[in-house]
């Protein structure tokens, strides 16, 4: 993890080189990256990892994709063209976008599909993902830190990290199963299931697996404790320059990611979805009560319409014209006369 100013060609490659040293990856070959079309990665990714395979997540392709193509057509028929796992059901599903838009077919297929469909994924790399869901996991995870000073931040981060070692580690130590629990339990399922189904057998013994072998090394090494500031050792190289200037971007800070049009607000304190956007949304006018425009440009508007003070929630709304206000005047001067009346008599 690396904090920088921007993101561009030098930052990336600057911290690029740094994983390929730390990791020892090598030119990359045999490794997965997934990323969100970030400005410069692609470039420094292919000068330090030339053997990488680099896919692009599909829910940022679409996300632009549907802000000039949003029907549902074009929705169903990009996901079934991501999710092919085969070249023949990958054509036709691009088949299928053809027909619903064929705008927005030329705009995807300006991508290789190399970099987003499964059909065209290297067979050798055991990973399917389409999405980096995990990156976008963690930055939710972090929120409170990342408004931290630089050092603060990363302990903070790095406590939180080793905490989850241990957690994760602790939790698979008294499984007997060799095989993970959930995956385990889709197992049986689908054992259960297969009561009704023939086998045919292949002449071979080979199986796509989930290890407990395998989890238990992710979270065998565990994150060393750091020791405070006083501690440190005094970097050798070239002497640390001040911070740049800050860049303030107007507006209130941003706390989460922006969303796109058709994703939906999200609770306070919670992942689930509270409310749905108006994106797709019939409007109904309360003037005319007709469809497809509201009351603030509604062309059958009543002469001398006056619009209403807003009232609290849960009242009923009342639409006021001229008319109703001149009955609720003569109204009022009836009553004084009346009341006028009475003290005259009782003067009397």
């Amino acid at each position: 993890m690396a904090v920088v100013e921007t993101e561009s060609y030098d930052s990336w490659s600057w911290f690029l080189m740094l994983l390929v040293d730390d990791l020892s990856l090598g030119d990359g070959y045999g490794y997965t990256l997934i990323s969100d079309q970030q400005k410069g990665l692609d470039k420094a990714v292919k000068e330090l990892l030339p053997h990488v395979e680099h896919r692009n997540c599909t829910r940022h392709i679409y996300a632009n994709l549907k802000k000039k193509f949003p029907s549902a057509a074009v929705r169903n028929a990009f996901w079934e063209a991501a999710m092919a796992t085969h070249p023949q059901a990958h054509k036709s599903a691009m088949k299928d976008l053809a027909k619903a838009s064929k705008k927005a077919a030329e705009r995807l297929e300006e991508f290789d599909p190399k970099v987003w469909s499964k059909a065209f994924f290297a067979t050798h790399f055991k990973t399917d993902s389409t999405e980096n869901n995990m990156s976008e996991c963690f930055n939710s995870w972090i929120l409170k830190t990342r408004f931290m000073p630089i050092c603060d931040m990363l302990t903070e981060i790095h406590d939180l990290i080793m905490e989850r070692m241990h957690q994760k580690r602790d939790a698979m130590v008294d499984v007997d199963c060799i095989i993970l629990p959930k995956i385990k339990q889709i197992l049986d399922a689908n054992i259960n299931e297969s009561a009704e189904c023939s086998g045919l057998w292949d002449g071979k013994q080979n199986f796509q697996v989930k290890w407990k072998e395998t989890y238990m090394k992710t979270y065998e090494h565990g994150l060393e404790v750091l020791r405070g500031e006083p501690f440190w050792e005094e970097a050798e190289g070239d002497e640390i320059l001040p911070p740049p200037m800050m860049k303030k971007l107007r507006g209130r800070p941003k706390k989460q990611r922006r969303r796109e049009g058709w994703e939906g607000a999200v609770k306070k304190g919670k992942g689930k979805f509270n409310s749905m956007t108006r994106l797709g949304r019939v409007m109904h006018c309360t003037i005319c009560r007709e469809r497809g425009h509201n009351r603030g440009n509604c062309p059958n508007k009543p002469e001398g319409y006056v619009e209403q003070a807003r009232q609290k929630r849960g009242g009923k709304r009342k639409v006021t014209t001229e008319d109703d206000l001149e009955v609720e005047h003569e109204l009022e001067r009836n009553e004084e006369e009346a009341m006028t009346g009475e003290w005259r008599k009782h003067l009397e």
